[in-house]
């Protein structure tokens, strides 16, 4: 996409995140800066190295199982 748009946009078991890939030391450009200061979205995610890949993976599953508590207790107290 460009003009500072994250890399990513990664979707898993309904969640939507945008993700910005990054070396160990890699840092953000003008445009990057001035779009994820625009971005009224959740949070964009940056990745430096498989382990953030696997930590945003144990984070999005923690939040479906989140939702999907939640969805049930809502459905509950409907009934």
């Amino acid at each position: 996409m460009g003009n500072g748009c994250p890399d990513l946009l990664v979707g898993y078991r309904g969640l939507t995140v945008l993700v910005e890939v990054k070396t160990e030391k890699g840092k953000l450009n003008t445009m990057q800066e001035d779009w994820h200061r625009r971005w009224t979205g959740s949070p964009v995610i940056i990745i430096r190295s498989v382990d953030d890949v696997e930590t945003l993976i144990t984070a999005m599953n923690a939040e479906v199982h989140a939702m999907a508590q939640a969805s049930v207790t809502m459905q509950e107290d409907h009934d």
